[in-house]
């Protein structure tokens, strides 16, 4: 008899063999060859030839017991996936009952028909980067006892600024183009300064764009830790418009902005002009 793999998801307190052959022993056979639409859930093959069975069984531990189960299993690849609801406690067994269940369902043999992967709750089952931060965020909730959505939005935003980041965060930063430089001088009259803040070995510069906006700059460090912007075109590149412009205001050298000194051409009054714009 051939081994049956089964994703191991929410059903994790139905820790052994003996337990899930006990209670799905216990489950009507209902099942549906054409649930949702042909369209499998863990091969995700949409064609009218492949089915999926789906069980909607109950626990009958307790004759009001809420706990419900989903199980899905892909019959072009064998594989099933089972999700728990209102989860309970497993029975206790002692090892009398455990032998006498496993002589009575047949599973003490060595070519038992289940096999289990047991994954903990949260397990990034994808690659996306959102999935590799559900265990920190269900055990954030698990440990409290008022729910707030704060912190998961928190979260969240870390994720998303770390992970459009990620390839930017080395000593040499993003380089302002042309275009960029170019649409910047356009809405310099739209910066306002914030204020000064001094650390211990930084200058931290604050503006604020059109009321809208938020940019933070340290002039001696411009990697996107130090050196940001609040709009999300800073998230996608680590530069936009925004950041540059405040460069350009108060004469800050960004990567790709070279401030040039003009004189005067005047030979009677030969002085030198601050630094200011370049001339693209």
């Amino acid at each position: 008899m051939p081994r049956r793999k089964i994703d191991w998801i929410f059903l994790t307190k139905l820790n052994s063999e003996v337990d899930l052959e006990h209670f799905f022993k216990q489950y009507p056979k209902q099942s549906s060859g054409h649930a949702n639409s042909n369209n499998c859930t863990i091969c995700s093959d949409n064609s009218d030839c492949h089915k999926m069975v789906v069980l909607y069984p109950k626990c009958k531990c307790q004759k009001n017991c809420i706990t419900r189960y989903l199980v899905t299993k892909c019959q072009k690849k064998g594989q099933i996936v089972i999700k728990g609801v209102n989860m309970h406690p497993i029975l206790n067994l002692t090892e009398i009952q455990t032998q006498a269940l496993k002589n009575k369902h047949g599973i003490s043999v060595n070519r038992c028909n289940w096999q289990l992967f047991q994954t903990p709750p949260g397990y990034a089952m994808s690659n996306n980067p959102i999935e590799s931060y559900n265990n920190k965020i269900k055990r954030f909730f698990t440990e409290r006892t008022k729910f707030n959505l704060l912190p998961v939005f928190e979260i969240f935003e870390k994720v998303v600024t770390f992970e459009s980041r990620i390839d930017y965060i080395t000593p040499i930063c993003s380089f302002a183009k042309l275009s960029t430089k170019r649409e910047a001088k356009k809405h310099l009259e739209s910066i306002a300064k914030l204020e000064e803040e001094k650390e211990i070995d930084d200058i931290l510069l604050k503006y604020k764009w059109s009321d809208k906006y938020f940019v933070e700059i340290n002039p001696n460090c411009f990697c996107p830790d130090c050196t940001h912007c609040s709009c999300c075109q800073f998230l996608d590149s680590a530069v936009c418009i925004h950041l540059v412009g405040c460069c350009y205001l108060d004469s800050i050298g960004f990567p790709g902005i070279i401030l040039k000194k003009f004189k005067n051409k005047n030979s009677s009054q030969k002085r030198i002009v601050g630094p200011w714009y370049e001339k693209d």
